[in-house]
């Protein structure tokens, strides 16, 4: 059985082959009701949040505040404020929280004492409908 099938709900694309889709895709129905500060980025993540799950209400996904700051060119914290408003309006649930990591993947600590952020796993609940979020 393919990890994809096992997965179910979870099977969604990654970060940057998503961006790269979002780029020429058509904006889902719904995204004009998305509203907060930054509307054009939120919508941009919203957006982006939409390819990942190719639309399925339901899906599973990771995504890190590090690595989407890194596309836009923002901080990490502008990016986790915007994955908030979509919390709010009922775009997106963080299902399980990212955490600093002390350790690189071979066991080691990291030097510097730096910490390596690990992704938050979201679902993708839908676009918001119209009169929500405000």
């Amino acid at each position: 059985m393919k990890a994809s099938a096992r997965r179910g709900r979870d099977a969604g694309i990654g970060l940057l082959k998503a961006w790269r889709v979002c780029q020429s895709a058509p904006d889902p129905i719904g995204l004009d009701n998305v509203r907060g500060n930054n509307r054009k980025a939120l919508c941009v993540v919203a957006k982006l949040v939409f390819v990942m799950c190719d639309g399925r209400p339901g899906t599973r996904f990771f995504m890190g505040s590090v690595s989407v700051g890194m596309l836009f060119g923002k901080p990490h914290q502008t990016v986790l404020n915007w994955l908030r408003q979509l919390e709010a309006q009922g775009v997106i649930r963080r299902t399980r929280k990212g955490r600093p990591v002390k350790k690189n993947e071979n066991g080691k600590p990291v030097t510097g004492g730096k910490a390596i952020d690990r992704a938050s796993e979201y679902v993708f609940l839908g676009m918001p409908k119209s009169g929500s979020g405000d």
